[in-house]
């Protein structure tokens, strides 16, 4: 949740700070493109704006293949598109493929 007169953007940002431990200056929004709303009615209704961030970070030298791969010691991991919609549910993948759309390869 944003904190009062913080924006959806800043909380994000600072979310990912806190929960992966990562420098804000790994962190970068993407001003451009809008949030992205997942609704999910059944069982507890849920409703989450995806907040598009881009990772300014290189990807770890490891093959792109083993970035698929879930870390457990860590919570920041690294996948590919098709990879990441495959560990979501239906909702969320759409959710997902529609931000991947704004974001040029």
């Amino acid at each position: 949740m944003p904190h009062p007169d913080e924006s959806l953007t800043s909380a994000a940002i600072r979310a990912v700070v806190e929960f992966l431990g990562v420098e804000e200056s790994e962190v970068r929004a993407l001003d451009m493109i809008s949030p992205v709303t997942v609704y999910a009615p059944l069982g507890p209704r849920i409703i989450i704006q995806l907040i598009p961030l881009y990772a300014t970070a290189p990807l770890p030298a490891a093959p792109l293949k083993d970035a698929d791969i879930e870390d457990n010691v860590t919570p920041y991991d690294w996948y590919t598109l098709p990879n990441a919609l495959k560990n979501l549910d239906n909702r969320s993948a759409a959710a997902l493929q529609s931000l991947s759309l704004n974001v040029e390869p």
